[in-house]
């Protein structure tokens, strides 16, 4: 069993471009999963894709590490982090998306970044210079300009109502399961705590979606949702959430959230390209202030995480970990 009392390392291109990878992949999915909902249940198609995703990782976790195990007082924390960020997240947000739409959706979700500084903030394990607010408000602003700068624009309200207040639920759990991760990955590896969280978040989904798998009408889901749900299950679950795990191990979980803001640019610029939709003004104006204002968390080196010493939790000496250095002091939590 591999175990991580030390991941203090310097932010390389190489995490940057596979989470703007993440980023788009997701962009793409939110459409994908739009389209399968037309012949398949909600949770029949969550059920089965974080079954299969479950099984891979531990499957894969079992070949890099050679076990599946870890310390039996991970235990609870590996069960409430996996229920948080998958069971609920993903009924949340499946639940949500099938009674509004895609764009809403998008939009809604780059709320998750402000739910992880205020999170870190509250908690006091994270430290934002007013540069950082700026930035993740700046990407804020151009996700609404995107998603809402279109012809008819961009409203929370009427009949999509219920959607929209189950996808910020879903963006509010998602922001807490990114903060909640990290004590977990100062323990174990990315690989060990997406498997471990995912398979114990994949349990209590498919014993809720029972019912729903028995009662779906499996005659008429097309080739294209069956192929659309091997896309959703393997890039942005298995591949996505391995390296958003690896993004918050090395710096931390409010620069690594701020990313998830590309993927409804990502799926505007797929409308441009693959259906001749046409970008307002503000949209362009958007498109800008997206990665600029990734740009400014980005460059805030004072994002810092703690870590115990020893690899544990509780009173002990911790390390601050950012892009000037490791420094060490007393943590009492």
């Amino acid at each position: 069993m591999q175990h991580l009392t030390s991941p203090a390392r310097r932010p390389t291109w190489a995490m940057d471009l596979a989470l703007v990878g993440v980023a788009a992949s997701w962009g793409v999915n939110h459409v994908v999963v739009k389209h399968t909902l037309a012949n398949m249940m909600p949770l029949a198609f969550n059920a089965l894709r974080f079954g299969l995703a479950s099984a891979t990782l531990l499957g894969i976790l079992w070949l890099v590490e050679g076990d599946v195990g870890l310390k039996r007082c991970d235990f609870w924390p590996v069960l409430g982090v996996g229920v948080l960020g998958h069971t609920v997240y993903q009924t949340l947000f499946i639940t949500g998306l099938s009674f509004t739409t895609a764009g809403k959706t998008s939009v809604i979700l780059a709320m998750s970044p402000v739910f992880v500084a205020c999170l870190e903030r509250l908690l006091g394990i994270g430290t934002y210079r007013w540069r950082a607010w700026v930035g993740v408000l700046t990407s804020l602003a151009g996700v609404i300009l995107i998603t809402g700068g279109g012809r008819g624009g961009l409203t929370l309200s009427g009949g999509q109502l219920r959607g929209d207040l189950l996808v910020l639920a879903a963006a509010a759990c998602w922001g807490g399961y990114t903060v909640a991760a990290r004590p977990l990955l100062d323990r174990y590896s990315p690989l060990r705590v997406t498997a471990l969280t995912m398979s114990a978040g994949t349990i209590p989904m498919i014993l809720l979606s029972a019912p729903v798998l028995m009662a779906q009408d499996w005659g008429r889901v097309t080739a294209t949702s069956w192929a659309a749900l091997v896309y959703s299950y393997s890039v942005p679950i298995v591949v996505g959430y391995l390296i958003w795990s690896w993004g918050i191990q090395r710096i931390g979980s409010g620069r690594t959230a701020i990313y998830s803001n590309l993927s409804p640019l990502v799926a505007s610029l797929l409308g441009w390209a693959l259906l001749g939709e046409r970008w307002s003004a503000p949209q362009v104006a958007g498109g800008l202030l997206i990665p600029l204002g990734i740009a400014q968390v980005r460059a805030d080196g004072r994002v810092d995480r703690r870590i115990d010493a020893r690899g544990q939790g509780g009173v002990g000496r911790w390390t601050r970990v950012d892009d000037r250095g490791p420094e060490t002091g007393r943590r009492v939590l």
